[in-house]
């Protein structure tokens, strides 16, 4: 991982002090596709919040599965990023490439998962720390190296 707390992007609400919370999203490739949610707020990777006591990756199977429908079989862990969201909240992301059994399944009346080309998802992610775990995770998935200058660090 990029250290404990990865990489920052977005920008912090001018005069509101910062409230951490943690996530865990599950980057699922297959082929030239990845399973994203589309919202009204916009696309992102399947995943959420980590409750109280919750492990990462238990609340990713969680999330995954609301979310998709899928059940989460294997993880690794990617990484992680920060994302200064709304007003007063900052992301702590962790990313995990993830293998999935199951069908897709809309479970969330305002969350519908869907298999984009990854060159797609990266353009439309609502959230730039997204969009880098996704590059990071083609890069990873092809071979190649990551250029670790796309986003600024902690």
């Amino acid at each position: 991982m990029d250290g404990d707390n990865g990489r920052q992007f977005g920008i912090p609400s001018a005069g509101i002090a910062s409230t951490d919370r943690p996530g865990a999203y599950g980057i699922i490739i297959l082929g030239d596709r990845v399973l994203i949610v589309a919202t009204p707020a916009g696309l992102y990777l399947p995943g959420g919040g980590i409750g109280p006591g919750e492990a990462a990756e238990a609340a990713l199977r969680r999330e995954v599965c609301e979310e998709t429908g899928y059940e989460v079989v294997t993880t690794v862990a990617l990484g992680a990023a920060r994302q200064y969201v709304g007003s007063g909240i900052n992301k702590i992301e962790t990313f995990f490439l993830v293998s999935i059994a199951g069908e897709i399944v809309q479970n969330e009346s305002d969350h519908r998962p869907l298999w984009l080309a990854v060159d797609e998802a990266i353009a439309g992610m609502a959230e730039e720390a997204q969009g880098w775990a996704l590059r990071r995770a083609r890069a990873i998935a092809q071979g190649l190296d990551f250029a670790p200058e796309v986003g600024p660090t902690v």
